[in-house]
């Protein structure tokens, strides 16, 4: 539909520029909407300080101190000999790779890592558990030697995890028999692979977090407590909710690609959260469905960013060569080991460099061009992608950050939900305006090009004709004219002339419309009109618009101006409509033998001076003729060699007139017979006894003349011929 109104330019333009009013509405909302997000944040952290007051947290094993060792030592009986382990000097997480420098082999390696802790005798009998943030690969952990947890499978040389089984916010419950009053060891039997390469120290090697805590079973319920739960099916909802509105709206391709970016999104968070770790057993595989799901966001924001602000256009060299390496990452994640994944995902996290260049680019380009919703487009990407850069720097670096790419995810959500939305309805507001000019415009070229004729060609519009376009079908053909019209219009001015004219025919187009006719053209002061319907309709028009005249008359003659006579001719005939003229300049017209008859019929008229004539053609295929008809006799069909009665119809006579022509109306067609019988004695005594009983007949007395006109000797082809 909107490419069909960019025709229709001006106006377009008009109506989709943006007021300023609808600028500061549209600023208005997205300012609410980053106070929204504010309140979320708030409230997302909220929960959290208070944990941290009120959490139930026994005892913070971050802050006891812990020993390293590399290799397993089997006896964890004794709690005081630590002459073989490494205190740890560092902070949080403890990251086995860099603690010992593993080389760069991809073997694997065992460490044990113990930590002490005490327990109070007055403290509350009440259920405890072991609460570890991130641990992996491979790995067990042990209670003053008892073992709680065993997810450490390896090959029967040692040297390979049959499984990975990383794991983050791990909740282990601890019998409380094997708890003591006093001291407490935990120990920790950890198998890693060594990095491969600089670029990827390997993370998943250790403790690789900020949070671990003996903690009361009954305070998990709080930890747990994120909005994470309720973003996943918000996020995957908005997604499909925008690939919806594209595939009802194909031209808004942005909102296939925001749409794919959500859903990707959802994904990432849902594998994130450990959707797959039901189902699949083995870490790795998770992992490289993780870092699959990250793959597809920088194009996917590129495209976005590119069909919003600049459709129709080409997509610039970055975002080709981003679109690229994202899909030679993706299936290098999708075949590759996960030690070889790991690097790759290092790679595309540097890589998100090279597209914020290109994000910066486009928004730079949308602000200068000033394009609708660009800055607010501007302060959302900034958010998000400075969430995002937190999320990057607390994998690589290691940073303690919480749930910052949740709440960028957040703004991004509601940010683009809430201008795209505002987009949809400004474009709506100006389709509405766009329709209705198109209406007007197609109202407006309906009194040009009447309508019907586009429905006879079977076409929705005026723009779906085509030249030579053609149809045939029965009508009644219609043809009305002003009597002595030349006369009447010297005695006015031009200006008089078409304020007449409009008058007159202001008047005669409802009527027709009435009887489901339409007005074909005008023709100077005359015009023909077409009655797709039954001629009943036609005929009824003719009687109501002479009925119309007098009103008009006497209208005219309160004014002072002269009263008008109008003939009318009527027949019913097949018609071929369609289009003729040349590519730059085409008209819809009617052609055939019955136009041309029904103009022939018209002419005569002015010789018969009767107001409507009508074909034996309307008349066979008129149900219930009217009463006031009289046979006026046969004329010839142009083009053909025939000839075809026409009847006067002179419903609209006064009353004693219209009674005179009932009564003679027997009389009068035996005079007819004998006039085109060429006895035209016969004839001139019938029309003259007729003339004496109705003398205002002045059908009647032009008979009369004909048939004392000895030239009628000499009309034996044509009695009707001058």
């Amino acid at each position: 539909m909107i490419q069909r109104l960019s025709a229709i330019w001006p106006m377009q333009n008009r109506a989709s520029a943006p007021s300023k009013q609808d600028g500061h509405r549209s600023n208005s909302a997205f300012m609410a909407v980053l106070l929204l997000l504010s309140f979320l944040c708030a409230f997302s952290f909220l929960p959290k300080l208070l944990a941290s007051e009120q959490s139930g947290t026994i005892v913070n094993l971050v802050q006891q101190s812990w020993y390293v060792k590399q290799g397993f030592d089997p006896d964890l009986s004794r709690t005081d000999n630590r002459a073989d382990f490494i205190k740890i000097e560092r902070n949080f997480p403890l990251l086995l790779n860099q603690i010992f420098d593993e080389p760069l082999d991809g073997q694997l390696s065992q460490y044990t890592i113990e930590v002490y802790f005490n327990l109070e005798a007055n403290r509350q009998l009440q259920p405890l558990g072991l609460y570890l943030e991130q641990i992996g690969e491979g790995w067990q952990v042990y209670l003053n030697g008892n073992l709680l947890r065993d997810e450490l499978f390896l090959n029967a040389a040692a040297t390979e995890l049959l499984y990975n089984r990383y794991e983050k916010e791990a909740f282990i419950a601890i019998p409380d028999r094997w708890l003591q009053t006093g001291t407490n060891k935990l120990s920790f039997r950890i198998a890693g692979y060594h990095p491969t390469t600089p670029f990827n120290p390997n993370n998943l090697n250790g403790l690789g977090r900020f949070t671990y805590e003996i903690r009361s079973v009954d305070s998990m319920v709080g930890k747990s407590w994120s909005l994470r739960p309720l973003m996943v099916p918000i996020i995957l909802a908005t997604g499909f909710f925008l690939i919806v509105i594209f595939l009802r709206i194909k031209e808004y391709a942005y909102f296939l690609s925001m749409g794919l970016m959500m859903l990707t999104v959802g994904m990432h968070y849902n594998i994130s959260d450990g959707l797959l770790n039901q189902i699949i057993f083995d870490r790795a595989l998770v992992l490289k469905f993780q870092y699959m799901s990250m793959m597809p966001l920088q194009p996917c924001l590129l495209f976005f960013l590119h069909d919003f602000f600049f459709p129709g256009t080409r997509l610039s060299p970055h975002t080709k060569w981003i679109t690229i390496l994202s899909v030679l990452l993706f299936f290098g994640v999708l075949f590759g080991t996960l030690q070889f994944a790991q690097g790759l995902i290092r790679i595309w996290q540097f890589m998100t460099v090279y597209m914020l260049v290109e994000v910066f680019l486009v928004l730079s380009k949308a602000l200068r061009l000033r394009k609708r919703s660009a800055v607010n487009f501007a302060m959302m990407i900034f958010l998000t992608l400075l969430t995002g850069f937190a999320e990057i720097s607390k994998t690589v670096f290691n940073l303690p950050i919480q749930e910052l790419s949740y709440l960028g995810t957040i703004a991004l959500v509601i940010g683009v939900m809430t201008v795209l939305i505002n987009d949809l309805v400004h474009k709506q507001q100006t389709a509405k305006l766009l329709n209705i000019k198109l209406n007007q415009e197609k109202q407006a070229i309906s009194r040009f090009v009447p309508i019907q004729i586009l429905r006879f060609l079977d076409r929705q519009s005026i723009t779906d004709i085509k030249l030579g376009d053609q149809v045939e079908r029965r009508m009644s053909v219609m043809f009305v004219d002003i009597r002595g019209f030349t006369r009447l219009s010297e005695s006015m001015t031009p200006q008089e002339n078409f304020n007449f004219l409009n008058s007159y025919l202001g008047r005669v187009g409802p009527i027709v419309r009435k009887n489901n006719g339409f007005i074909d053209k005008y023709i100077g002061d005359g015009l023909m009109a077409l009655f797709p319907g039954e001629p009943e309709e036609a005929v009824k028009a003719a009687i109501d618009l002479q009925h119309e005249v007098r009103d008009y008359n006497r209208m005219r003659e309160d004014y002072g101006y002269q009263p008008i006579q109008v003939g009318i001719g009527l027949h019913h005939g097949m018609l071929m409509l369609g289009t003729i003229g040349e590519r730059m300049r085409m008209d819809g017209t009617v052609i055939s033998d019955a136009v041309n008859f029904a103009s022939r019929i018209e002419t005569l008229t002015k010789q018969f001076e009767a107001s409507i004539l009508v074909s034996q053609a309307v008349i066979s295929q008129v149900a219930h003729p009217p009463q006031g008809l009289r046979f006026l006799g046969p004329i010839p069909v142009p083009g053909k060699e025939i000839k075809m009665g026409i009847y006067e119809l002179f419903e609209n006579d006064s009353p004693d007139l219209f009674k005179g022509k009932l009564r003679s109306r027997e009389l009068f067609e035996q005079g007819i017979t004998a006039y085109y019988g060429l006895d035209f004695s016969t004839a001139h005594r019938i029309f003259s006894e007729i003339a004496q009983q109705n003398p205002d007949d002045r059908t009647c007395q032009y008979f009369l003349r004909r048939a004392a006109d000895e030239s009628l000797k000499d009309l034996s082809k044509d009695p009707l011929a001058s």
